[in-house]
């Protein structure tokens, strides 16, 4: 990247043009916690709570950090492990979000959370 920016500037020299340049940054990757047994199926209809603290790790309920929790309202979307897997909130508090499986599936530990209805409180 550094090599074709130099290179363009050098052209913008020569030919006293003036290139602007855009760049995409990925931001903060959200993630749910770890499973025990590695993984569950969440089937559609359940419910599945994610909490600040959770002991428990199973098909009911997974860890999800604090600053996503306190941002998640009734009727936002969870999109987990790039989308195969979406969640209704259902009832919510800055420690926990209980929610309803819409389209269930195999999750596995670590998945990413995308909140399409969530404005998060975390800097890129």
């Amino acid at each position: 990247m550094r090599e074709l920016i130099t290179t363009i500037r050098e052209v913008d020299r020569i030919s006293a043009g003036r290139s602007a340049f855009f760049a995409d940054l990925q931001g903060p990757k959200l993630r749910i916690g770890e499973f025990e047994g590695g993984g569950v199926e969440l089937e559609n209809g359940a419910r599945f709570t994610h909490r600040f603290r959770s002991t428990a790790r199973d098909a009911t309920r997974v860890y999800l950090p604090i600053r996503i929790l306190a941002a998640i309202e009734p009727g936002h979307t969870l999109l987990l492990d790039d989308g195969k897997v979406r969640l209704k909130a259902l009832e919510c508090s800055p420690t926990h979000a209980l929610t309803e499986v819409v389209v269930g599936g195999r999750m596995s530990n670590r998945k990413g959370v995308s909140l399409p209805d969530t404005e998060i409180p975390v800097s890129p």
